[in-house]
Parts: structure tokens; sequence; C-alpha cells
């Protein structure tokens, strides 16, 4: 039997794993046959994902060696170290709720009945999933998800490539690896572990730019949070900028030496940066 996890490093890796499975579209895995059957989810907000914990409780899980075994009290009892229980009495709540339930009909599933009645949803207890919560990183993707749910001009399969457009995975990260192949600051270049970023603000992009290759970034999660949040920007000439917002310690905390230059851009994604240093340089009124 594989072992428990023993870090919330190895559980947010699962997480990504899990995700990836799904996005990929391969019904015929068990995370898709056994998915009704999960009772706890676990919620990453970094990676805006969610895992069941019989697929994130193990050691190196993939979808290779997932066979949908193991006690689920002893995943519960090795994760209880990185998550709690939310309370479904909190405001957030429903909110999750409602992002677990749209992303079990993406892959054309449903949230099983013993999630229901003896399940429910855990979130990390370190200080970044509070950080997250002030910043408001649950509601805004959760509207724009809604918001494409509800468009009747465009059929289900630009509605799902807009969803996972939104999510930085799917058609929209495709076409960014085409000119990306790490993250501009962590250099990490598994892509299992990273998410395609847009560059101009997606309120601002229409459906075009919104899976345009040169539209996007190849960032690590805590990266993307940053940028997508107007936290840093970049030149054209590649010079890291860093928002007066930004406390220091969480650029120290995360190991982001600042000066820095991230490299070339290309001339198509100069023209979107221009967008999104506009918009960055906005945010730059104090809070």
């Amino acid at each position: 039997m594989t072992n428990p996890v023993t870090s919330i490093k190895e559980a947010t890796m699962n997480i990504q794993q899990f995700q990836d499975i799904l996005v990929a579209g391969n019904s015929g895995t068990p995370a898709h046959t056994r998915f009704s059957a999960f009772k706890n989810w676990y919620y990453d907000p970094v990676l805006d994902a969610f895992g069941p914990g019989k697929f994130i409780g193990y050691q190196g899980t993939t979808v290779s060696n997932y066979k949908g075994n193991g006690a689920g009290k002893e995943t519960k009892r090795a994760l209880a170290a990185f998550f709690v229980p939310l309370d479904k009495r909190s405001a957030l709540y429903p909110r999750l709720l409602a992002k677990l339930v749209r992303v079990s009909k993406l892959v054309g599933q449903e949230i099983g009945q013993k999630f229901h009645t003896t399940g429910g949803i855990f979130v990390p207890k370190d200080y970044l999933a509070a950080v997250w919560n002030r910043d408001g990183g649950f509601d805004e993707r959760d509207e724009d998800e809604q918001g494409i749910a509800g468009r009747t001009d465009i059929g289900e399969t630009e509605k799902r490539q807009l969803v996972m457009a939104r999510r930085g995975q799917g058609k929209f990260k495709d076409n960014v690896t085409l000119n990306e192949t790490r993250c501009r600051i962590t250099g990490i270049g598994d892509l299992q572990h990273l998410r395609a970023s847009h560059i101009k603000p997606w309120k601002r992009c229409n459906d075009t730019e919104r899976l345009h290759g040169c539209n996007g970034l190849l960032l690590a999660p805590h990266i993307d949070h940053l940028f997508d949040r107007g936290f840093i920007s970049f030149k054209d000439n590649g010079d890291l900028l860093v928002s007066k917002r930004l406390d220091a310690t969480v650029l120290a905390a995360w190991g982001i030496l600042f000066p820095k230059n991230c490299g070339k851009f290309k001339p198509d994604q100069k023209v979107f940066l221009r967008h999104h240093r506009e918009w960055f340089l906005k945010r730059q009124i104090a809070i």
C-alpha cells in the first residue's frame, strides 16, 4: 500500500494531478468512474482546484497507479495535519460547493450522496488560505464561469474552452506552450505544475483574446496569483515590476529575487503586456 502524504506540498501536487486527469477528458480513468463515490473533497486556493481525499492522500499518486483503493480514514488522518473542515454555516461554503458542482458537471459526473451525508469540503489551515480569502480570489473566477455558463451565443464546446481558459488550462494552455516553456520567475518547466495566466486581464478580453497563445504566460500557481491580482507585471525588456501593495516579506518567503529580468517577450506578447501594465499601474493606489 502506498504511504500517506507527509506534507501539504505532496497533497497539492496530487490535487494538480487530479485536475489534470479531469481536464484530459479520459472518462475511463478510476478518477472519473469513482467520482460520485468520493466523500471528502480538499480545496487548494492557489491552484483553484479540488481533489478527493482518497486520491490526494497518498504519496506519488498518478493516473496510472491509482486503483481507487485505500482507507478513507487513513488519508483523512494524514491530511488533517494540513487541512481543516469548512463549516457548512460559513459564507464560503456555498461558494466552494457551487464550484465543486460545476467541476462535476464539467466531467459529466455527480457529487455522491456520501459527500452530502457524512463528507465535506476541506481547506488549508495555513495563512495563505486566509490571504486568498481577503483578496477575493474565490468570487471573481466563480462569477466569470457563471457568466460563461449563462451565455446563449456560443455552444457547449466553446463554453468548456473558455471555462478551462479562465482556470489557466485546456486549449488556452496548449496555445501558450507554443510561446512559453517554463515559469518566467521560478524556472519550473514541468507543465503539470504550471498554470497559463492571461496577460491582458480576463475581463478586458474578447473571446479570441482569451484563447490567444500570445496572451498568456506559464506561471507557477503562487506566481500566477501575484500576476493575476496585479501584484507584479513585466516591462517589455523582461524586467520584473513589483507593486507597492505587495508586502516584501511575501517576495522573501517565496524566494522571488528583485530586481530581476525574466527574459525577452515576442512582439505580440508585448502588445498584451501593455494592457497588463496599464491595469497594474492603476492598482498602485494604497489600500
